[in-house]
């Protein structure tokens, strides 16, 4: 089946992000304590927080409910539109 130019242009973005992602895992040798040392060493520089643990606490239903509904909806008995 052909793709369209959308499923196509997102395979070619996903491909890059993951060549991306490669090449920078590679400049540190696969270490991941260089890796992050390195990104908290250019947070500092910055002044700006690059990232941030946060827990988002969603408004509406209560979480139980909202898995039921995911189930429900994963079993195709249900939709969440």
């Amino acid at each position: 089946m052909k793709k369209t130019l959308s499923e196509s242009l997102a395979d070619m973005i996903i491909s890059d992000l993951h060549r991306i992602r490669e090449e920078i895992v590679d400049s540190f040798g696969a270490d991941l304590r260089r890796l992050t040392d390195d990104a908290r060493r250019r947070q500092e520089a910055s002044g700006e927080r690059i990232w941030r643990r946060e827990v988002l606490i969603p408004s509406g239903p209560p979480v139980g409910q909202l898995k039921g509904a995911l189930l429900v909806a994963f079993l195709g008995r249900g939709s969440l539109l």
